[in-house]
């Protein structure tokens, strides 16, 4: 994809909101509002910017962004859209209208868009405040430790192995073993990411009494120079390798340890794979507890929203998180109970997005092991 990229569902999602509240706010060509307002709905409900594109003003660009990268950015914007639950003008102060407005999975937001004198949006100030955030926090994750491919603790070695997927694929993964008999934690990374990802994650889980089995997921890549093999196997038998497909995967790894150990399993996801996890406790019982890094509502309509999910859930669990992530999963979940040995942990600092917080040397890391070390403890003791 383009360097739109680099904004995110997060901030697409807010940009979006912004541009369509702003022009729900302004009568624009002379037009009435009722007649807007039905060319931004439709162009909601069908995600197609061309009932959009004719009210930005030419001249309208994001922070770091020329304004021919406009059009694509409103495109990813009609890609990601939120459940909007209510909107309402704040105040408006000439050509600025503060607007005030709630959306489903989100917290409420204020925030200014701006018109030209024709009437046309010409800034809207929450997409360069959430761009400028996420250039920093990119800058942040390229500065980011990363794992140590050597020097690691030489007392746990794994050895890679294979497995079939329930629909035939050949899964890759990488397998720690202290006892046969040992609770197994199944390690299950993040997009773009491979089994890589706990390479020196594994090493200090065996060390706490855990065997670990970290999985190549079919919605994966590159990563630590390593390829994701079980994206190989999965486009080369022509299978689809969205977020949601590598469900099968992590049903498929839960299968492997239940035929072939007699031993408790914990399911640990990173980002989409986190919630998968979750999506899988309620109604797997051969998952005895879940770890989840940085979860949330990655599948639109295709999944249900984890806020939804959350109460069903009777296994022990996790979930950690950054902080800005944290306190945004602490408004989805404030009207949920959480069950005995069941918790969430927001660290007192930034924090990262997914399991890179647990890697060795990361900054506030030590914080988030102490947080897996007391669940887990809890767990054994459960």
């Amino acid at each position: 994809m383009t360097n739109a990229k680099i904004l995110g569902t997060r901030v697409i999602t807010n940009v979006y909101l912004c541009f369509l509240f702003g022009l729900m706010a302004a009568p624009i060509y002379g037009q009435n509002e009722r007649s807007i307002i039905s060319k931004l709905q439709k162009g909601f409900i069908e995600r197609d910017s061309s009932y959009l594109m004719p009210y930005l003003d030419k001249e309208l660009s994001f922070v770091g962004y020329e304004k021919d990268r406009t059009p694509i950015i409103i495109y990813n914007v009609l890609q990601n859209l939120p459940e909007i639950e209510s909107i309402n003008l704040f105040e408006q102060k000439e050509q600025q209208f503060i607007l005030n407005f709630n959306y489903k999975d989100y917290p409420a937001i204020k925030s200014s868009i701006y018109f030209n004198k024709e009437g046309l949006v010409n800034r809207i100030e929450l997409v360069d405040d959430l761009i400028t955030q996420e250039i920093e926090q990119q800058h942040l994750l390229e500065s980011v430790k990363r794992p140590s491919i050597s020097n690691i603790t030489e007392e746990f070695h794994h050895k890679t192995i294979t497995f079939s997927a329930i629909d035939s694929v050949e899964i890759t993964a990488d397998w720690y073993e202290i006892n046969p008999n040992a609770p197994t934690i199944i390690l299950c990374h993040q997009a773009k990411y491979n089994r890589k990802e706990y390479r020196d994650i594994a090493p200090r889980l065996c060390a706490l009494g855990f065997n670990c089995l970290a999985i190549d997921q079919r919605s994966g890549g590159k990563f630590l120079e390593i390829k994701n093999m079980t994206y190989e196997a999965a486009t080369a038998a022509k299978k689809s390798v969205d977020m949601l497909d590598a469900s099968i995967d992590l049903e498929s790894a839960v299968e492997y340890i239940q035929k072939n150990y007699n031993t408790e399993i914990v399911l640990w996801g990173s980002s989409y794979s986190a919630s998968l996890a979750l999506f899988l406790s309620e109604s797997f019982d051969a998952i005895d507890g879940v770890v989840a890094f940085s979860p949330g509502n990655y599948f639109r309509d295709k999944a249900p929203n984890i806020q939804i999910v959350l109460p069903n859930i009777d296994v022990p669990f996790i979930i950690l998180s950054s902080s800005s992530e944290g306190e945004k999963l602490k408004q989805l979940f404030h009207n949920i109970s959480f069950k005995d040995k069941q918790s969430q942990f927001i660290p007192t600092k930034n924090g990262f997005h997914g399991a890179r917080a647990l890697w060795r040397g990361q900054i506030g890391g030590e914080e988030y092991w102490a947080a897996i070390e007391e669940f887990l403890t809890n767990y054994l003791n459960k």
